[in-house]
């Protein structure tokens, strides 16, 4: 019974040997998967943020291509309806407001230089007034002093000749 026994011995310890090296294998594997597992979801969240960042930039890049082809698209409708249709009714009112306003202007401008034409026209008639009555005062002056004088040249004649008509 020495070998059997031996042999029993043995292989109880190889049995408590391996079954420690299938349990650190395993921990081993765990551990590995762990890190892996780990990896795997550090490099997906990295994956996740570097499309994220180019998708929102494609995004934006595409909004404003397509705002831009709208506002185009737009434009060209709008030039379209113009040039079948006419300025919208909003728009020809305000030009006929703003028509309306420049030609109120306008005639208040004519207004003010016609009423300053009034009023040099008053004032150049108003001078001319002045000046011819200051001509007929000065006239008037002339004309009494030549009276004076004539009457003081020939009083004492006409004192004379008036008294040889009484007589």
């Amino acid at each position: 019974m020495g070998n059997l026994t031996s042999d029993m011995t043995r292989l109880c310890g190889e049995i408590s040997a391996l079954r420690g090296a299938r349990e650190a294998f395993l921990k081993g594997l765990v551990d590995g998967v762990k890190q892996m597992q780990a990896g795997f979801h550090h490099a997906h969240a990295e994956m996740a943020r570097k499309t994220k960042a180019e998708r929102k930039a494609f995004v934006s890049g595409l909004k404003k291509t397509v705002f831009g082809m709208r506002k185009e698209f737009a434009t060209d409708i709008a030039g379209a309806h113009r040039a079948w249709f006419g300025p919208p009714p909003a728009e020809r009112k305000a030009m006929e407001l703003k028509e309306q306003r420049r030609a109120d202007a306008e005639a208040r401008r004519r207004k003010e230089k016609e009423e300053q034409r009034q009023k040099e026209a008053e004032e150049k008639r108003i001078k001319e007034e002045r000046r011819r009555i200051e001509a007929e005062a000065k006239a008037r002056e002339k004309e009494q002093e030549e009276t004076e004088e004539e009457e003081e040249f020939l009083g004492p004649v006409k004192k004379r000749l008036r008294g040889k008509k009484k007589g």
